[in-house]
């Protein structure tokens, strides 16, 4: 066995010309090519299946379990023209992106086959602790990755067998695709100074993706646009989407540009600006309809009996066929399958005897777009200082993020609309425009530039807040929503949402040398001593405490092999006191913890839960409605500059990183029913002391 390698590497050749017309008007014109070579893979062991855990508990380990490689080419053609003309400073411009990308495609689980194991799957058999005081019944919910595969209870077992005719050398992996796409952007800007104390900032930019196509038919989607011919194949999965998605020539491709500057004092100036920004798809987006399908079926077995070797059947599987009983690809050659070719997935679910999975693209893709605006106030004060304060406002519509439109795997009917329409049709992701965020913040700087009286620092707070629908992920790290079907049931605080930030850097220089009790020592000695030190605090980050049921009637996630259940909140879950987490490494009151390990359903219910399974309805709990503990850190250094000769400096540094040996416990033990529930299990790094010296000539 080898662990997965990734291979990275970016080349670029730029070439321009800058023409000066007059000293007012010049053009630059220029041309580039990219190259970037991503590469993901690993060596195959035969009959050897693979390990992995949905909870980072253990490193995946075993055989190749997929693989994926891509070597976009992008030809760049840009010019940009300034002018000075009076009062105004113009500058307008093109680019014109051209890019080919060969993607790799790949399948998940391959020929021997991938199994996950995660939080919450019931054991098999009862586990007794050294202590006795943390005894696992059989029944109960693992409380770990690890300890499911101990006892060998996986949550899933995913497979994927190449289609004859479009897989490649190993099951999918190897399979080649094309992908070809432009940009387009133009743009106008006028700086007008328009009296000695304002000046305007006017602009608009225009920018548009291209739809991408990929060179030999290859491509695949789920039709979930009604009107895409005339509604005959709404909820088919087709090959050869054409388009991929529709072009999108709409309001969202432009940008209005507005800022200010006006000088109120000599000491005070008011700045502001507003725009709006579009989201163009990612690259992502169209090789999501190459990754997996149409190279090879991936499924997946739902709690299986776990066994190190291949338990997956050799060989391929069945051919596609269309709904004509077409065989795809026709005569074994990809350039002659129609446009929109509707496939017929019953011999798939014959030899499988479940449904296949696969990555999609929403044929309703639009561009989003970002509306962005600030307004500060900057004031020049006494002691070569300046003081700064911020109104920042961030704004993002119809972003990009994953769906699962037809439930997770195993679903009820009335949940699975597109397997409805075609039995062979599973579990999903599907990137859309469903993703909205808000950002507000408050920012205050203070800083001194000047090394007057030998201090220089700045000091920086913040306070905001960050809600979006599509990043709920705080330490949870959870990609799916609890309910497939309601995104804005999962709105709440940003993964990356850090309400309070305070930060200070501050370098003071020494005044040895001018102490006259020193003047007989030595200048080497007495001249080139500072202090330096960085101080940072910042709120912790947001999580979600988790049920370990997955939902009655959405069936459980096998994509991620996650299950993004939230309890009912049917009591106070009182917090710990931060003075008593070193001795009880609680987050929450020992009440709270206790109920929670033992799913008591007094504070967090999870109802159905516990008789059945399944938890019969999603939890009203909010998501990431916790936050881990405040986190402190300051770093200390002692710096000693010794000037040998003129052009000759020894350098010695003390460093002392968090010097207080402050801590910064993670978030704690997320997941109900299991004995970490409540607990913090981590923190930051100690204190570290190092020494350095440093010869510069």
């Amino acid at each position: 066995m080898s662990p997965n390698r990734l291979f990275y590497n970016a080349r670029n050749l730029t070439v321009s010309e800058v023409h000066i017309f007059t000293p007012t008007l010049t053009n630059t014109l220029g041309l580039t090519w990219t190259r970037t070579i991503n590469d993901l893979a690993s060596a195959t062991v035969n009959n050897l299946a693979a390990v992995t855990t949905n909870d980072g508990s253990l490193a995946g380990w075993g055989p190749e379990v997929g693989g994926w490689s891509g070597n976009p080419d992008t030809g760049i053609l840009n010019d940009t023209i300034n002018w000075v003309k009076g009062r105004n400073m113009i500058n307008t411009g093109f680019e014109i992106r051209d890019t080919h990308a060969p993607q790799t495609g790949f399948s998940i689980g391959n020929a021997n086959g991938l199994y996950t194991f995660g939080v919450g799957t019931p054991l098999p058999v009862g586990i007794t602790s050294a202590s006795g005081l943390n005894n696992l019944a059989a029944g109960s919910p693992s409380p770990s990755g690890l300890v499911s595969l101990m006892v060998g209870a996986p949550v899933s077992l995913s497979e994927g067998l190449a289609f004859p005719g479009l897989g490649g050398l190993l099951n999918g992996l190897g399979a080649v695709y094309q992908l070809r796409y432009w940009n387009y952007s133009g743009w106008l800007q006028d700086d007008i100074k328009l009296t000695s104390k304002l000046t305007l900032n006017l602009g608009v930019r225009w920018e548009y993706n291209s739809v991408p196509t990929e060179e030999h038919n290859k491509l695949t989607a789920v039709v979930d646009d009604s009107h895409l011919d005339g509604g005959s194949i709404y909820r088919d999965l087709v090959l050869n989407p054409s388009p991929l998605w529709q072009p999108d020539w709409g309001a969202e491709d432009f940008g209005p540009r507005l800022g200010l500057a006006y000088r109120l004092t000599d000491k005070t100036v008011l700045r502001g600006g507003f725009g709006t920004f579009t989201g163009l798809p990612i690259a992502q987006s169209s090789q999501q309809s190459g990754a997996i399908f149409p190279w090879a079926a991936t499924t997946t077995v739902q709690a299986p009996t776990f066994s190190s070797v291949n338990a997956v059947s050799a060989g391929t599987a069945p051919p596609l066929v269309s709904l004509s009983g077409v065989t795809i690809p026709p005569h074994g050659n990809t350039n002659l399958i129609p446009p929109n070719t509707p496939l017929n997935l019953a011999p798939e679910l014959a030899y499988f005897g479940r449904p296949i999975e696969l990555n999609a693209i929403s044929m309703s893709l639009r561009n989003g777009y970002m509306i962005n605006g600030n307004v500060t106030l900057e004031r020049q004060l006494p002691g070569d200082m300046a003081l700064s304060i911020a109104y920042v406002a961030s704004n993002g519509v119809g972003l990009q993020g994953s769906s699962f439109p037809n439930a997770y795997a195993g679903a009820s009917p009335q949940y699975t609309p597109y397997t409805d329409a075609n039995p062979g049709l599973g579990e999903f992701q599907v990137i859309d425009n469903h993703e909205h965020s808000t950002y507000n913040a408050l920012q205050v700087q203070l800083r001194k530039t000047s090394p007057r009286y030998g201090l220089t620092f700045q000091a920086s707070y913040t306070y905001s807040k960050l809600l979006d629908t599509g990043d709920n992920s705080g330490l949870n790290n959870s990609q799916v929503q609890q309910d497939p079907f309601c995104w804005r049931c999962d709105k709440g605080p940003g993964n990356i949402n850090t309400p309070q930030i305070f930060g200070m850097g501050a370098i003071y220089s020494l005044p040895f040398a001018n102490r006259q009790a020193l003047s007989h020592l030595p200048t080497r000695l007495t001249h080139g001593w500072e202090i330096a030190w960085i101080e940072s605090s910042r709120s912790g980050p947001p999580f979600t405490v988790t049920s370990p049921y997955p939902v009655a009637g959405f069936g459980t996630d096998t994509y991620y092999g996650v299950i993004a259940t939230r309890p009912d909140m049917v009591g106070k879950a009182t917090l710990n006191s931060p003075s008593n987490y070193n001795q009880s490494l609680m987050y929450f009151t020992p009440a709270v913890v206790q109920d929670g390990t033992t799913l008591g359903q007094q504070i967090f219910a999870t109802p159905g839960g516990k008789a059945t399974g399944l938890q019969s309805q999603p939890g009203n709990l909010g998501a990431d409605t916790f936050r881990a503990p405040f986190e402190n850190d300051l770093d200390f250094s002692v710096i000693k500059d010794t000037n040998i000769t003129e052009s000759k400096t020894l350098q010695f540094r003390a460093e002392f990183f968090n010097i207080f040996n402050l801590h910064a416990f993670g978030g704690p033990g997320t997941t109900l029913g299991v004995p970490g529930f409540g607990l913090f299990s981590g923190s930051n790094s100690g204190r570290i002391i190092q020494f350095g010296l440093r010869f510069v000539f």
